[in-house]
């Protein structure tokens, strides 16, 4: 952000040690030993076993006032079912639309993976 608007020489060098130095800038950063490196998951082994779910917003109003999109996808067989949900969806309504789109076809899946979305991890 700096280099935009200003240009000094060694910029790099000074940004760098101030940015180590800085003390609020220490208690924002988040230290090297909390990063945890990432897991792959496991293979599921059936269709419908385990599902992820996720969010996509910013889509023009249809009909219905709809402006987001609630994504099941199966892991194993990469199937998605979609469905077309409101800008501000509670976790109760979450969990009709995954009644109505995946346990009422396929039953209950032994794994939910999601992006811990505060819609989901609420009340879900």
């Amino acid at each position: 952000m700096v280099s935009r608007d200003f240009h000094w020489p060694r910029q790099y060098e000074f940004v760098r040690k101030y940015v180590r130095d800085c003390e609020v800038c220490q208690h924002v950063m988040p230290s090297p030993s909390s990063r945890v490196p990432l897991q792959p998951l496991p293979i599921p082994a059936e269709f419908w076993k385990s599902v992820s779910m996720d969010f996509v917003f910013g889509f023009p109003k249809d009909f219905h006032k709809n402006t987001g999109i609630l994504v099941f996808g199966d892991r194993f067989s990469k199937m998605v079912r979609l469905v077309a949900v409101p800008g501000s969806i509670t976790a109760q309504v979450c969990a009709r639309d995954f009644i109505d789109t995946i346990f009422r076809h396929h039953g209950l899946p032994r794994e939910l993976v999601s992006d811990r979305d505060s819609r989901l991890t609420a009340e879900f």
